[in-house]
């Protein structure tokens, strides 16, 4: 499973992988393409997309196969396009799912301030309208 995302894969998310099938697990690069970095740091002003998807898809390019699983949970519209592009190049894109636990939000103004409890429930598979 290559991981495309901000954190670190919780052990019920690799026993729930493993339960699909999944013996491997693939993690962004650091060096030299800095692609956890650059996850971490999409930029909100650049509004083509498919400048800023396109390092990660070339590294999944080179290194998968048709079948793998690809995690992919970022940003919405890149996680979007990414999921997509597997999903067209027979890979198996699939998110991580969670109960929505938000203790509390406070709202001023334009600035939306809330607090998330992320606990893993499953894997779902992309699925995309035909």
């Amino acid at each position: 499973m290559f991981l495309i995302f901000n954190h670190t894969l919780t052990q019920k998310q690799a026993t729930d992988a493993r339960a699909m099938g999944v013996n491997e697990f693939v993690s962004l690069p650091s060096e030299p393409l800095r692609l956890k970095e650059h996850l971490r740091n999409i930029d909100p002003y650049e509004l083509d997309i498919k400048k800023i998807a396109q390092p990660f898809i070339v590294w999944l390019s080179g290194l998968s196969q048709k079948g793998d699983y690809v995690l992919v949970q970022a940003e919405h519209s890149f996680t979007v396009y990414v999921a997509h592009w597997c999903y067209c190049n027979e890979l198996v894109p699939v998110c991580a799912t969670t109960p929505r636990n938000v203790p509390h939000e406070v709202q001023k103004g334009e600035t939306v301030h809330k607090s998330s409890v992320f606990q893993h429930h499953s894997f779902r598979k992309y699925q995309f309208y035909q």
